[in-house]
């Protein structure tokens, strides 16, 4: 890789953080971030785990490190509310709300703090798929996937947040990238490798455990694939497989657990076990080997792993209302994140994905037996059978997912579809199929640069052209995907602006409304006016009223259903709706 190459990726990657890091300038945290924070700066502070134990650590930790240069009162601590008191359903975000808003803190400064080390995973994700790209198709293919990469709204948008999903992207592909590494070369230091890489990313988020069933579909086929004779019998490479995981388990999974969990005295443990899974499960036998596991010396590390995929079970497979294309709906089957993805990508890049399908399906390449086909193509091309492969897996699991609240939760698939895509453009041999693609890529690249500028700052609550743009995106869908509680800072700011004195306000999200709005905040929720003559009677803002997009469409739909007449008077950000009667 040439030195010019290397510093146009470096640029291309600096003005994509350039644009992350200056969207963070009037940003609350989002609804998650609250959480988050919180349970991670008790985790380096107290080495206890009893916040938010449905999600690893890595993220947690790393985001909470540079917290320890701020001086940040340490109050809560001693307070019997989240902390010292039983755990429940909300004792995260409450702790986290504390933290932030309650103890004269600076949010914007912990908040900005805490966000800078999530800048790594993103990192990591770029530099892994444009080397990764360059090895397999050279320059002109690194540099395309770069830019789809890191000028995508949904990786702009959550490559800075104090969230799982990048961390998840970004250790998934690097867990690949090694163990297919290992398979070339089956020796006991590319074994302890992908150990350490399968590890690090089954400490960034539950979904990475996927990449088990993954990793061993990859060990039982390889031989097939490759015909490789010096390749150990399938057997053995299913054992070593085995191993792999287990050496993630015991070098990295085991001792950052150790570190999170030393002082969570093994008594409360099982405490707050037996609470968390009781309001989960019930009295459910499923539950209570975990609950065994939980005060048992070293085994009580695997017990609080176990607690946490089973809160993700319970929360991946719970039936809930879901709001999606203008309706509440108890299920949507299917269609939501194909759906989803189409809207809040930027079109170009759909332009290119639907190139690379056309080129697929061409006629001329699917003459004869589809089936030896594609065993000819998956044996001579194995890192796009294994994008494929783990493609194919994780969509499985999430489109049959109950929990679809965003298309974020794809990001682990964003670089696999990019190699796929621009696989098919490197092998083009077709003259006129060229010329076509030659011409439109740099075309549609200069695209989907400038839709990141234009989208800027308010890259959550992106939706493209067929969408309508942001402002229609509350057609379609809601929380994370438009309205995660971001845009509370700013509302503040235009409270202050438009010199409102005063305005009652139902927020989606554990940002502080009185932290930004200081006295103009009054707080509602969604059943205290039955109807506008009702709010033009009783209200005590002068006639204002904002209402989050989340909680108007999703989490009260109905309750506002008075309001639909009315024309919102102003709106911040897409996601926070204001009416002036």
């Amino acid at each position: 890789m040439s030195r010019d190459l290397k510093i146009t990726g470096a640029v291309i990657v600096g003005i994509s953080l350039v644009l992350i890091i200056s969207s963070w300038r009037n940003d609350a945290p989002t609804n998650d971030e609250v959480a988050h924070i919180g349970s991670g700066y008790s985790y380096i502070e107290k080495h206890n785990m009893r916040l938010n134990a449905e999600h690893p650590p890595l993220v947690k930790d790393l985001a909470a490190l540079p917290l320890l240069s701020l001086d940040i009162n340490k109050d809560i601590f001693g307070l019997p509310t989240y902390w010292t008191g039983d755990i429940a359903a909300e004792s995260q975000w409450g702790f986290g709300h504390i933290l932030l808003y309650k103890l004269g803190n600076d949010a914007d400064k912990i908040l900005h703090t805490a966000r800078l080390p999530m800048l790594l995973f993103f990192v990591l994700a770029a530099i892994l798929l444009f080397k990764w790209l360059y090895d397999l198709y050279g320059s002109k293919a690194a540099l395309t996937g770069l830019i789809i990469f890191a000028f995508s709204p949904t990786v702009l948008a959550h490559a800075g947040l104090v969230t799982t999903d990048m961390a998840a992207t970004a250790t998934i592909l690097l867990a690949t990238y090694l163990f297919l590494n290992y398979l070339r070369n089956q020796s006991r230091k590319n074994l302890v490798i992908a150990g350490l890489g399968f590890g690090i990313a089954a400490v960034a988020k539950f979904s990475s455990l996927l990449l088990v069933p993954f990793f061993l579909v990859l060990a039982l086929l390889y031989g097939k694939l490759t015909k490789d004779q010096a390749s150990r019998p399938t057997l053995r490479r299913l054992l070593y497989t085995i191993l792999i995981c287990v050496v993630g388990f015991v070098v990295v999974v085991t001792p950052l657990y150790y570190i999170n969990i030393y002082n969570y005295l093994p008594e409360q443990q099982a405490k707050d076990t037996q609470i968390i899974l009781h309001d989960l499960y019930g009295n459910s036998g499923f539950t209570k080997p975990i609950v065994w596991l939980s005060d048992k010396p070293i085994l009580r590390i695997y017990g609080e792993y176990l607690l946490g995929i089973a809160i993700i079970n319970q929360r991946v497979t719970a039936v809930g209302e879901i709001y999606f294309l203008n309706e509440l709906k108890g299920s949507v089957g299917v269609s939501y994140f194909p759906v989803i993805y189409i809207l809040k990508e930027s079109l170009p890049w759909l332009i290119l994905l639907a190139l690379a399908i056309v080129l697929v399906f061409r006629k001329r390449n699917w003459e004869g037996n589809a089936i030896s086909k594609f065993n000819y193509w998956a044996r001579n091309n194995l890192v796009e059978f294994s994008a494929l492969l783990w493609i194919v897996i994780y969509l499985g699991m999430t489109l049959n997912s109950n929990l679809k609240i965003g298309v974020r939760h794809l990001l682990p698939i964003y670089p696999f579809v990019i190699m796929l895509t621009l696989a098919q453009f490197a092998k083009i041999r077709d003259y006129s199929w060229k010329r076509i693609i030659n011409f439109a890529t740099p075309v549609l690249l200069t695209w989907i640069i400038i839709d990141a500028f234009v989208a800027f700052p308010h890259y959550i609550g992106y939706y493209n052209e067929l969408a309508g743009g942001g402002s229609n995106g509350y057609k379609y869908a809601v929380d994370s995907n438009l309205d995660w509680g971001q845009d509370l800072k700013r509302f503040g700011q235009w409270a202050d602006n438009n010199e409102v004195a005063k305005i009652e306000v139902d927020y989606f999200g554990w940002a502080d409304p009185g932290y930004y709005l200081g006295d103009k905040f009054i707080p509602i929720n969604s059943d205290k006016y039955k109807n506008s003559q009702d709010f033009k009677n009783r209200n005590q803002s002068g006639g204002w009223l904002a209402v989050s997009a989340t909680t108007l469409f999703q989490r009260s739909y109905g309750a506002y259903e008075w309001l639909r007449p009315f024309q919102p008077t102003a709106t911040v950000g897409n996601s926070i709706y204001i009416w002036h009667f």
